[in-house]
């Protein structure tokens, strides 16, 4: 989001209630933080949108593609290598969970969290259009 932000309105905040998001990624975490941010789930301007997948990018990053738009501006930025690991992936996709699979899950998360908040947002993503 930051990186997008950045991109589409670099000399002032975006007015939150003009950004439109869609995604291939279907986690609530992206879905959770776009929320919070713009409000756009809840105004309809937040789409999870099948077609973004990226198969060629494997399995790790091909769901984390991000379209943002702002107004006639747009930047659809795709996960770099190396931050998401089989393992998270694994995890996240199974749906009958267990206790220590769900703890796995939050270290695996909270560790991502780590990485990416480790380093600027143009290193997590690139801009693919």
């Amino acid at each position: 989001m930051q990186y997008a932000f950045d991109l589409l309105s670099p000399t002032e905040p975006p007015q939150r209630r003009c950004v439109v998001v869609r995604t291939a990624f279907q986690g609530p975490g992206a879905r959770d933080g776009f929320e919070l941010v713009t409000r756009a789930v809840t105004d309809g301007r937040y789409t999870v949108d099948l077609d973004l997948t990226r198969p060629e990018c494997g399995r790790l990053r091909q769901s984390f593609v991000f379209a943002v738009h702002l107004g006639d501006r747009s930047a659809t930025l795709l996960l770099r290598d190396g931050f998401v690991t089989e393992e998270f992936i694994d995890l996240a996709g199974k749906p009958d969970r267990d206790v220590a699979e769900e703890t796995r899950l939050d270290e695996l998360k909270a560790d991502l969290a780590g990485r990416l908040l480790a380093v600027p947002a143009d290193c997590v993503y690139e801009v693919v259009a």
